[in-house]
């Protein structure tokens, strides 16, 4: 980005920083406005303005310097948001924010490069474009999903209901339409005419989505469901990989499991690596836990490191196992979007056989569906809470899946879960690494969308916080603190349904791409057919 121009004037030089200044303000306006979008922060409405600045920026740039305006803007973007990865890895920091801040320079190029070919192109074509580049950063070995700027919307429920039809990205898709819409009013402040026409628009993108969250949102289904609950032992995660203390940590669970048997629950939930250590292989403890749970009648989920030969060679997942007094006691999954440059190296297939110095996880190739067998609650909703009565006569065949710390970001890996008939899904996780941050409660809030996208209850269990119980509306209950000891349980509803997102995924996304292909091929054909007209009128 250009600071400072000189002007020449004969002997003279005069200073001209109008434009430069703009351009600063512009950039940092943009930056404000997304990073106090996103959780903890109330003012998620912020992301309605957050666009409007880049349209004048790039409007005054050519596409080289505004991809780099652009990449500017993202570096600023996410070095404020995603500054709760510092405490974790100073490195891993530095990686997320250069590869995370293309989005922005990518978007900046190929919009303002629109801008000169045509304005009202450009502006129309916007919506499609940064929704299209969302759906692509779920895709490929360096996919990180937490800036979605639909996860700036989960404190207002009642807007995000329709996600059930369109997923996450209907949202990204509503909040573009928001930003043109008031930058058109703006343009359009001296028309009256034009700008009420802009206003009924707006009214509409709020109120169609407010009527239909609030009918939802209202009703009171009367499911089955089952008694879930969590155990939240806040152990310093670096102290429970000491080889001094991660004995102690069955211990720890198992005495605070004991205490929340009281409340009878069906499923019992542990933290990711609540067991830091290949929990198969030591033959005492696999037997104690599946000892623990026979004698309980629960059903216990835990996360574990695992290890098992392939091709000859020993690879290690984080994993999760389910315990139980079945004919087959111990179930496994193993986490499929392992972290990059912290879980994995991305692209290390064509990297051949180099030696990092790192032992990296592998990745799990199977959504898999763990399966209970038990008397299943009648469960209604009062208008405030959920609430079980009688359970039935019968045992019933009841599935769900668990995935992994920030597995849950992805919703086409946790859709999987739900076309292999899932009921609930479980995110085990320890965030305790991120300290007192954001993360912990942005995490949580995300999880929200794969609720509602899903019509399904999530249980989010941590080491440190913050766990607590999804409905499928979002609503969330029972919520811990961080970096407290906590145990909770909850009877929580079986799915309602098998939506269109589960059916058929970021259509939004797929949809996005094809309009901005149409919208290419047709500007190719219009360029082609005006440069054959002027040959033939040359002729």
């Amino acid at each position: 980005m250009q600071f400072m121009n000189l002007q020449g004037k004969g002997s003279r030089l005069t200073w001209n920083l109008e434009i430069d200044y703009q351009k600063i303000r512009d950039t940092i306006l943009s930056a404000i406005f997304f990073i106090f979008s996103y959780a903890p922060s109330p003012f998620g409405f912020f992301i309605y303005f957050a666009f409007i600045p880049q349209f004048n920026l790039y409007l005054k740039l050519t596409p080289k310097q505004a991809f780099l305006t652009g990449y500017i803007l993202g570096i600023i973007v996410n070095s404020g948001v995603l500054y709760w990865i510092i405490p974790y890895s100073f490195t891993a920091y530095i990686w997320v924010v250069l590869l995370n801040s293309v989005q922005f320079a990518v978007f900046a190029l190929i919009f303002t490069y629109a801008l000169k070919l045509r304005r009202v192109f450009a502006l129309l074509a916007f919506p499609f474009l940064w929704t299209f580049i969302e759906y692509t950063r779920q895709i490929g070995e360096i996919a990180f999903n937490w800036l979605s700027i639909a996860h700036t919307q989960t404190y207002f429920l009642a807007l995000i209901q329709y996600v059930e039809f369109t997923g996450h990205l209907g949202v990204v898709f509503w909040i573009c339409l928001i930003n043109l819409l008031l930058y058109a009013m703006w343009n359009y402040r001296s028309d009256f005419r034009k700008m009420g026409f802009c206003i009924g628009l707006l009214l509409l993108l709020f109120i169609i989505p407010f009527i239909f969250g609030l009918i939802k949102l209202s009703e009171k289904p009367g499911l089955k469901g089952i008694s879930v609950g969590y155990v939240q032992p806040n152990i310093d995660p670096v102290k429970k990989w000491s080889a001094a203390f991660q004995k102690k940590n069955i211990k720890v669970l198992s005495d605070l499991t004991d205490s929340l048997m009281i409340y009878k629950p069906d499923l019992v939930i542990w933290p990711e690596t609540a067991i830091p250590y290949d929990l198969q292989s030591e033959q005492k403890d696999l037997e104690f836990l599946i000892n623990y749970s026979a004698q309980n009648r629960i059903y216990l989920l835990t996360g574990t490191l695992d290890y098992i030969t392939l091709e000859d060679k020993k690879a290690k997942f984080n994993a999760a196992l389910l315990f139980s007094s079945d004919n087959d006691p111990v179930k496994v999954y193993h986490k499929m979007m392992p972290v990059p440059f912290e879980e994995k190296i991305p692209f290390s297939s064509f990297l051949g056989d180099i030696d990092f110095g790192v032992n990296y996880l592998s990745a799990g190739d199977h959504a898999t569906v763990f399966e209970l067998f038990l008397r299943t609650y009648y469960v209604h909703f009062n208008g405030s809470d959920w609430y079980g009565t009688k359970k039935t006569e019968k045992e019933e065949n009841v599935k769900f899946g668990t995935v992994i710390c920030f597995e849950s970001l992805f919703p086409n890996l946790v859709r999987r879960f739900f076309r292999s008939d899932a009921q609930i899904l479980t995110v085990i996780t320890n965030d305790a690494w991120f300290e007192y941050t954001a993360q912990p409660y942005q995490h949580i809030q995300i999880a929200i969308f794969r609720a509602i996208e899903n019509r399904s209850a999530i249980i989010q269990c941590a080491n440190s916080g913050i766990s607590g119980f999804i409905d499928p509306y979002g609503r969330i209950f029972d919520a811990s603190d961080i970096f407290t000891t906590r145990y909770a349980q909850k009877i929580i509803p079986l799915r309602i349904k098998a939506t269109i997102y589960t059916k058929f995924g970021d259509t939004v996304g797929i949809i996005c791409g094809i309009v901005l292909i149409t919208f290419v091929l047709l500007k190719i054909l219009s360029n082609l057919a005006f440069i054959k007209n002027r040959i033939i009128r040359c002729q």
